[in-house]
Protein backbone atom coordinates (compact mmCIF):
# COMPACT_ATOMS: atom_id res chain seq x y z
CA UNK A 1 0.00 0.00 0.00
CA UNK A 2 2.92 2.26 0.49
CA UNK A 3 3.89 2.31 -2.99
CA UNK A 4 0.94 4.43 -4.03
CA UNK A 5 0.63 8.03 -4.99
CA UNK A 6 0.22 10.32 -2.04
CA UNK A 7 -3.95 11.09 -2.70
CA UNK A 8 -4.25 7.21 -2.61
CA UNK A 9 -2.35 7.19 0.41
CA UNK A 10 -4.09 9.41 2.42
CA UNK A 11 -7.41 7.90 1.49
CA UNK A 12 -6.44 4.50 2.78
CA UNK A 13 -5.31 5.99 5.86
CA UNK A 14 -8.36 7.63 6.62
CA UNK A 15 -10.54 4.32 5.89
CA UNK A 16 -8.39 2.53 8.71
CA UNK A 17 -8.10 5.73 10.90
CA UNK A 18 -11.81 7.15 10.36
CA UNK A 19 -11.62 9.48 13.28
CA UNK A 20 -9.38 11.26 11.25
CA UNK A 21 -12.20 12.23 8.63
CA UNK A 22 -15.70 13.02 10.25
CA UNK A 23 -17.11 16.07 9.14
CA UNK A 24 -13.86 16.24 6.60
CA UNK A 25 -15.29 18.31 3.22
CA UNK A 26 -13.11 16.01 1.21
CA UNK A 27 -15.07 12.98 1.85
CA UNK A 28 -18.59 14.27 1.54
CA UNK A 29 -19.52 13.78 -2.09
CA UNK A 30 -17.90 9.72 -1.40
CA UNK A 31 -19.50 9.73 1.73
CA UNK A 32 -23.04 10.52 -0.06
CA UNK A 33 -22.85 8.21 -2.61
CA UNK A 34 -21.98 5.55 -0.75
CA UNK A 35 -24.99 6.35 1.72
CA UNK A 36 -27.63 6.34 -1.13
CA UNK A 37 -26.47 3.20 -2.88
CA UNK A 38 -26.85 1.56 1.17
CA UNK A 39 -30.08 3.14 1.33
CA UNK A 40 -31.36 1.48 -1.79
CA UNK A 41 -29.53 -1.80 -2.08
CA UNK A 42 -29.38 -2.53 2.30
CA UNK A 43 -31.83 -0.80 3.31
CA UNK A 44 -30.10 1.52 5.49
CA UNK A 45 -30.75 4.39 7.84
CA UNK A 46 -28.12 6.52 8.78
CA UNK A 47 -27.75 9.84 10.27
CA UNK A 48 -25.85 12.67 10.16
CA UNK A 49 -22.21 13.11 10.57
CA UNK A 50 -21.37 9.32 10.03
CA UNK A 51 -18.11 7.93 7.97
CA UNK A 52 -18.87 4.70 6.52
CA UNK A 53 -15.48 3.39 4.28
CA UNK A 54 -15.48 2.76 0.51
CA UNK A 55 -14.16 -0.85 1.16
CA UNK A 56 -16.50 -1.69 4.14
CA UNK A 57 -18.78 -5.23 3.38
CA UNK A 58 -22.64 -4.01 4.41
CA UNK A 59 -25.16 -6.61 3.02
CA UNK A 60 -27.82 -6.18 5.19
CA UNK A 61 -31.32 -7.10 4.86
CA UNK A 62 -31.73 -3.69 7.51
CA UNK A 63 -29.27 -1.28 8.83
CA UNK A 64 -29.19 1.90 10.96
CA UNK A 65 -26.12 3.80 11.59
CA UNK A 66 -27.01 6.81 14.58
CA UNK A 67 -25.22 10.06 14.25
CA UNK A 68 -21.12 10.52 14.71
CA UNK A 69 -20.27 6.48 14.51
CA UNK A 70 -18.35 5.21 11.84
CA UNK A 71 -17.32 1.62 10.00
CA UNK A 72 -13.81 1.26 9.07
CA UNK A 73 -12.02 -0.14 6.34
CA UNK A 74 -12.74 -4.24 5.89
CA UNK A 75 -15.75 -4.74 7.94
CA UNK A 76 -18.48 -7.06 7.39
CA UNK A 77 -21.88 -6.17 8.36
CA UNK A 78 -24.91 -8.54 6.92
CA UNK A 79 -28.17 -9.50 8.46
CA UNK A 80 -30.61 -7.11 10.20
CA UNK A 81 -28.06 -4.55 12.26
CA UNK A 82 -28.98 -1.59 14.26
CA UNK A 83 -25.69 0.62 15.85
CA UNK A 84 -26.38 4.02 18.06
CA UNK A 85 -24.97 6.43 17.94
CA UNK A 86 -21.43 7.74 18.56
CA UNK A 87 -19.99 4.51 17.96
CA UNK A 88 -16.99 2.92 15.84
CA UNK A 89 -16.54 -0.31 14.11
CA UNK A 90 -12.92 -1.26 13.78
CA UNK A 91 -11.08 -2.25 10.70
CA UNK A 92 -11.83 -5.84 9.80
CA UNK A 93 -14.93 -6.65 12.52
CA UNK A 94 -17.38 -9.06 11.25
CA UNK A 95 -21.29 -8.23 12.59
CA UNK A 96 -23.82 -11.00 11.32
CA UNK A 97 -27.47 -11.48 11.93
CA UNK A 98 -29.54 -9.74 14.09
CA UNK A 99 -27.16 -7.68 16.14
CA UNK A 100 -28.44 -4.64 18.36
CA UNK A 101 -25.58 -2.25 19.49
CA UNK A 102 -26.05 0.73 21.63
CA UNK A 103 -24.58 4.22 21.77
CA UNK A 104 -21.50 5.00 22.56
CA UNK A 105 -19.53 1.32 21.74
CA UNK A 106 -16.39 0.84 20.85
CA UNK A 107 -15.99 -2.43 18.67
CA UNK A 108 -12.06 -3.26 18.24
CA UNK A 109 -9.99 -4.51 15.13
CA UNK A 110 -11.35 -8.78 14.40
CA UNK A 111 -14.39 -8.86 16.06
CA UNK A 112 -16.83 -10.92 15.29
CA UNK A 113 -20.49 -11.37 16.48
CA UNK A 114 -22.75 -13.62 15.62
CA UNK A 115 -26.65 -13.17 15.82
CA UNK A 116 -27.40 -16.01 14.47
CA UNK A 117 -26.54 -19.76 14.46
CA UNK A 118 -26.30 -22.76 12.43
CA UNK A 119 -29.14 -25.50 13.10
CA UNK A 120 -27.52 -28.35 14.34
CA UNK A 121 -30.45 -30.94 16.23
CA UNK A 122 -30.63 -33.58 13.62
CA UNK A 123 -27.59 -36.11 12.64
CA UNK A 124 -29.24 -37.30 9.74
CA UNK A 125 -28.51 -34.87 7.31
CA UNK A 126 -25.69 -32.01 6.69
CA UNK A 127 -25.75 -29.16 9.31
CA UNK A 128 -25.41 -26.60 5.80
CA UNK A 129 -29.11 -28.50 5.05
CA UNK A 130 -30.63 -27.15 8.30
CA UNK A 131 -32.68 -24.31 9.13
CA UNK A 132 -30.39 -21.44 10.76
CA UNK A 133 -31.71 -20.10 14.06
CA UNK A 134 -31.26 -16.50 15.69
CA UNK A 135 -32.03 -15.07 19.41
CA UNK A 136 -29.64 -12.07 18.33
CA UNK A 137 -27.25 -10.34 20.14
CA UNK A 138 -27.65 -7.06 22.51
CA UNK A 139 -25.07 -4.63 23.47
CA UNK A 140 -25.95 -1.90 25.86
CA UNK A 141 -24.78 1.63 26.15
CA UNK A 142 -20.81 2.41 26.81
CA UNK A 143 -19.38 -1.29 25.91
CA UNK A 144 -16.13 -1.39 24.92
CA UNK A 145 -15.51 -4.96 22.76
CA UNK A 146 -11.46 -5.68 22.39
CA UNK A 147 -9.98 -6.75 19.21
CA UNK A 148 -10.14 -10.42 18.61
CA UNK A 149 -13.41 -11.29 21.02
CA UNK A 150 -16.38 -13.16 19.77
CA UNK A 151 -19.80 -12.39 20.92
CA UNK A 152 -21.98 -15.40 19.86
CA UNK A 153 -25.61 -15.56 19.22
CA UNK A 154 -28.07 -15.16 22.25
CA UNK A 155 -25.84 -13.27 24.18
CA UNK A 156 -26.50 -9.81 25.94
CA UNK A 157 -23.50 -7.37 27.44
CA UNK A 158 -24.87 -4.95 29.67
CA UNK A 159 -24.35 -1.26 29.13
CA UNK A 160 -20.88 -0.02 30.48
CA UNK A 161 -18.88 -3.58 30.11
CA UNK A 162 -16.00 -4.31 28.66
CA UNK A 163 -15.11 -7.42 26.89
CA UNK A 164 -11.15 -8.07 26.95
CA UNK A 165 -9.65 -9.07 23.47
CA UNK A 166 -9.61 -12.66 22.54
CA UNK A 167 -12.65 -13.17 25.06
CA UNK A 168 -15.78 -15.60 23.51
CA UNK A 169 -18.48 -15.19 25.31
CA UNK A 170 -21.30 -17.68 24.97
CA UNK A 171 -23.44 -15.98 27.25
CA UNK A 172 -24.93 -12.40 28.96
CA UNK A 173 -23.78 -10.24 31.26
CA UNK A 174 -24.63 -7.90 33.54
CA UNK A 175 -24.03 -4.09 33.31
CA UNK A 176 -20.71 -3.04 34.30
CA UNK A 177 -19.28 -6.27 33.95
CA UNK A 178 -15.68 -6.85 32.94
CA UNK A 179 -15.23 -10.33 31.02
CA UNK A 180 -12.59 -12.23 29.45
CA UNK A 181 -11.98 -15.80 28.99
CA UNK A 182 -12.59 -18.87 26.34
CA UNK A 183 -15.67 -19.40 27.15
CA UNK A 184 -15.55 -15.73 28.72
CA UNK A 185 -16.80 -15.54 32.74
CA UNK A 186 -17.25 -12.45 34.64
CA UNK A 187 -14.10 -11.15 36.27
CA UNK A 188 -15.11 -8.21 38.20
CA UNK A 189 -17.56 -5.45 38.51
CA UNK A 190 -16.37 -1.82 36.97
CA UNK A 191 -17.72 0.03 39.63
CA UNK A 192 -17.13 0.41 43.84
CA UNK A 193 -18.21 -2.41 45.99
CA UNK A 194 -19.91 -3.89 47.27
CA UNK A 195 -22.78 -4.45 45.15
CA UNK A 196 -26.04 -5.45 46.64
CA UNK A 197 -29.25 -6.84 44.54
CA UNK A 198 -32.84 -6.47 45.56
CA UNK A 199 -36.13 -7.77 45.41
CA UNK A 200 -39.15 -6.07 45.83
CA UNK A 201 -42.01 -8.19 47.59
CA UNK A 202 -45.40 -5.71 47.23
CA UNK A 203 -48.39 -5.86 50.27
CA UNK A 204 -50.93 -5.61 48.18
CA UNK A 205 -52.01 -2.39 49.89
CA UNK A 206 -53.29 -1.10 47.10
CA UNK A 207 -51.68 2.27 47.67
CA UNK A 208 -50.36 3.97 44.32
CA UNK A 209 -46.42 3.96 44.57
CA UNK A 210 -43.26 4.02 42.79
CA UNK A 211 -39.47 3.53 43.40
CA UNK A 212 -36.85 4.48 41.47
CA UNK A 213 -34.49 2.17 41.26
CA UNK A 214 -33.69 -1.61 39.37
CA UNK A 215 -34.54 -4.69 41.36
CA UNK A 216 -32.87 -8.30 40.72
CA UNK A 217 -29.96 -6.29 38.90
CA UNK A 218 -26.39 -5.31 40.62
CA UNK A 219 -26.27 -1.89 42.25
CA UNK A 220 -23.76 -0.20 44.11
CA UNK A 221 -23.92 0.79 47.89
CA UNK A 222 -20.91 1.56 48.70
CA UNK A 223 -22.25 4.40 50.59
CA UNK A 224 -25.28 2.94 51.31
CA UNK A 225 -28.87 1.94 49.96
CA UNK A 226 -30.30 5.07 47.91
CA UNK A 227 -34.16 4.49 48.36
CA UNK A 228 -36.17 7.54 46.23
CA UNK A 229 -39.72 7.15 44.49
CA UNK A 230 -43.10 8.23 45.61
CA UNK A 231 -46.46 7.60 46.79
CA UNK A 232 -49.76 8.56 46.90
CA UNK A 233 -52.60 8.66 50.18
CA UNK A 234 -55.00 11.34 50.52
CA UNK A 235 -54.01 11.36 54.51
CA UNK A 236 -50.51 10.60 54.18
CA UNK A 237 -48.38 12.05 57.26
CA UNK A 238 -45.30 10.03 57.21
CA UNK A 239 -43.48 7.33 55.19
CA UNK A 240 -41.19 4.66 57.44
CA UNK A 241 -38.80 2.29 56.63
CA UNK A 242 -38.07 -0.02 58.91
CA UNK A 243 -35.18 -2.37 59.29
CA UNK A 244 -33.74 -4.78 61.53
CA UNK A 245 -31.57 -1.87 63.33
CA UNK A 246 -33.84 0.42 63.06
CA UNK A 247 -36.79 2.88 61.64
CA UNK A 248 -36.46 5.43 59.50
CA UNK A 249 -38.72 8.37 58.62
CA UNK A 250 -38.48 9.66 55.21
CA UNK A 251 -38.77 13.55 54.44
CA UNK A 252 -41.78 13.80 51.36
CA UNK A 253 -41.64 17.22 50.62
CA UNK A 254 -40.27 16.54 46.60
CA UNK A 255 -42.44 17.43 44.43
CA UNK A 256 -42.99 15.20 41.60
CA UNK A 257 -46.42 15.95 39.99
CA UNK A 258 -45.26 15.59 36.81
CA UNK A 259 -43.54 12.04 37.44
CA UNK A 260 -46.96 10.56 39.08
CA UNK A 261 -48.80 12.17 36.18
CA UNK A 262 -47.05 9.64 33.68
CA UNK A 263 -48.11 7.19 35.55
CA UNK A 264 -51.54 7.58 36.89
CA UNK A 265 -54.33 9.88 35.30
CA UNK A 266 -55.55 12.47 37.92
CA UNK A 267 -58.74 13.99 37.88
CA UNK A 268 -57.84 16.60 41.32
CA UNK A 269 -54.68 18.24 41.36
CA UNK A 270 -54.49 18.18 45.51
CA UNK A 271 -51.71 19.05 47.63
CA UNK A 272 -51.80 15.00 48.40
CA UNK A 273 -50.52 14.66 44.84
CA UNK A 274 -47.74 17.05 44.99
CA UNK A 275 -45.96 16.89 48.09
CA UNK A 276 -45.61 12.74 47.50
CA UNK A 277 -42.64 12.17 46.59
CA UNK A 278 -39.05 11.44 48.74
CA UNK A 279 -35.57 10.06 49.29
CA UNK A 280 -33.48 9.03 51.44
CA UNK A 281 -29.63 7.00 52.42
CA UNK A 282 -30.05 4.29 54.53
CA UNK A 283 -27.76 2.27 56.03
CA UNK A 284 -27.38 -1.22 53.96
CA UNK A 285 -29.74 -4.17 55.62
CA UNK A 286 -30.97 -7.45 54.51
CA UNK A 287 -34.40 -6.14 54.38
CA UNK A 288 -36.40 -2.68 54.37
CA UNK A 289 -40.05 -2.41 55.10
CA UNK A 290 -41.78 0.46 53.84
CA UNK A 291 -44.41 1.88 55.16
CA UNK A 292 -47.16 4.60 54.76
CA UNK A 293 -48.25 6.23 57.96
CA UNK A 294 -51.78 8.17 58.44
CA UNK A 295 -54.06 9.63 61.43
CA UNK A 296 -55.60 6.07 61.67
CA UNK A 297 -53.25 3.39 60.22
CA UNK A 298 -49.59 2.33 59.88
CA UNK A 299 -49.91 0.92 55.89
CA UNK A 300 -47.57 -2.29 54.71
CA UNK A 301 -46.85 -1.28 51.10
CA UNK A 302 -44.16 -3.55 50.55
CA UNK A 303 -40.46 -4.91 51.69
CA UNK A 304 -37.21 -4.93 49.53
CA UNK A 305 -35.10 -7.53 50.25
CA UNK A 306 -31.21 -8.14 50.11
CA UNK A 307 -30.47 -11.30 47.22
CA UNK A 308 -26.87 -11.24 46.98
CA UNK A 309 -24.28 -8.86 47.60
CA UNK A 310 -20.93 -8.56 46.45
CA UNK A 311 -18.02 -7.76 48.87
CA UNK A 312 -15.30 -8.00 47.37
CA UNK A 313 -14.14 -8.72 43.70
CA UNK A 314 -15.16 -12.10 41.64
Amino acid sequence: MHNLNEELYDKRKKQIQPWLTINSINESDEQEKIKELLRKKANAKIADNCYIASDANIFTSKFYLGENSWIASGSIIRGEVSIGPHCSVNPNAHIAGKVEIGTGCRIASLVSIYGFNHGHSRTDIYIKDQPSTSKGVILGDDVWVGANAIILDGSKIGSHSIVAAGAVVTKSFPEYSIIAGNPAKRLKDRRELPLAKFSLEDKNSELRYHLDMKFNSYISCHDGFFLRGWLLHPELNDILVKTQYSSNTLSINKKRPDVVRTFFKMEEDKQVYIDCGFEHLLEVSDFYSLYAKTPSELIHIADIVMEDMIHEEK
